[in-house]
Order: structure tokens, then C-alpha cells, then sequence
């Protein structure tokens, strides 16, 4: 065998850069799937709660009840407009560069990343603080209240902790992958 056969055998042969290239587009794409079904069920179960905690707000005597209905219902509206807002993708056209494309994974992974470590503010103490609050206003019972309250806050911090842990376990490393990735192909260029 002569350089001249050897040549095209070896320019054929993928780089390592091609290779996590494609190990990029297929987490990438198993992310975007994981997120839409993730997506799904939460606007789902939105949707459901607007519907229950809507009646209590039109219906309700109670003030405490009504109010809590209220903040529950400002939770929803947030948690919708925030789990679409980071659903949009950096738009890369069709002859865009390998940089810009991974550019823009890592754009939407930072936008996942932000909305885990966040979970507390946008979901979790609108949604549960409305919930306590309706409780203790049909209840009228403060001790069962209290019960309540605490349950709901244990439940809460373990949601807060599943989310912290992927976005430390499952999405960090990716984001690591990614940035090591863009720095080759800036070393390359």
C-alpha cells in the first residue's frame, strides 16, 4: 500500500471533534424530547390547576382562601410563561457554523440550568404558598393548618432537592462537555 491509498482512508477516518460533535446533537435531542414531555405534563397539570383553584377564587367566601386561589392562579401564569420562554431555541439556520451551533446548545442547556437552580421562587412557593393558604382559609383550624403547612413545605423541599440535584447531577457535566467542546474548536481555529 502507497501514501496515495492511505491518504483518503485517513481523511475518511472521523475526528474526535466529529465524534462529540455527534454526541452532542444526540444529547441535545434527547434533551429536547425529555423537556417536551416534561413540558407537557407540567402545563397539563397547570392547566388543572387553574381550573380547581379558579372555581375557589370565584366561588369562595373565605378571603384567605380567595387570596391564596389568587397567588396559586399568578403561579400558574408564571410557570407557564417561563417553561415556554425557555423552550425557544437559538434559532441556527441551516448553514450556520459548528460554533454557532453549539453556541446555541448551550444557550438553551444555561436556560434549563437557570430554571432548576430557580425552581423555589418561579414554582414552588407560589404554587405551594397558595395551596397553604387556601387550606388554612377553608380549614379555619389553625392546628390542622400548621400540619398542613409543614407537609406541604417537606414535599416542597424535596422537589426543590430533586431539582437541584439534576441540574448539578444530569445538566452541569453537559454544560462542562459543551464549553470543553467549543474551546477545542476555538484552539482548532
Amino acid at each position: 500500500m502507497n501514501l496515495e491509498n492511505i491518504a483518503p482512508l485517513w481523511q475518511d477516518q472521523p475526528s474526535d471533534l466529529d465524534v462529540n460533535l455527534q454526541q452532542v446533537q444526540q444529547e441535545g435531542v434527547r434533551r429536547q424530547r425529555q423537556l417536551f414531555w416534561r413540558d407537557l405534563r407540567e402545563l397539563l397539570a397547570t392547566a388543572l390547576v387553574v381550573l380547581g383553584f379558579g372555581v375557589i377564587l370565584v366561588v369562595a367566601d373565605n378571603g384567605l382562601a380567595r387570596v391564596g386561589a389568587g397567588f396559586t392562579l399568578v403561579g400558574c401564569a408564571l410557570t407557564f410563561g417561563l417553561l415556554l420562554g425557555a423552550r425557544r431555541l437559538a434559532r441556527t439556520p441551516p448553514d450556520a457554523s459548528l460554533r454557532e451551533q453549539l453556541q446555541a446548545e448551550l444557550t438553551q442547556l444555561d436556560r434549563q440550568i437557570l430554571l432548576l437552580r430557580k425552581v423555589l421562587w418561579w414554582y414552588l412557593l407560589p404554587l405551594l404558598g397558595g395551596a397553604i393558604l387556601v387550606f388554612a382559609g377553608f380549614s379555619g383550624q389553625w392546628g390542622w393548618s400548621l400540619v398542613y403547612a409543614l407537609a406541604v413545605l417537606v414535599f416542597g423541599a424535596w422537589v426543590w432537592w430533586l431539582n437541584q440535584r439534576a441540574w448539578r447531577r444530569k445538566l452541569m457535566p453537559q454544560r462542562q462537555r459543551l464549553a470543553e467542546l467549543m474551546d477545542r474548536l476555538d484552539a482548532d481555529a
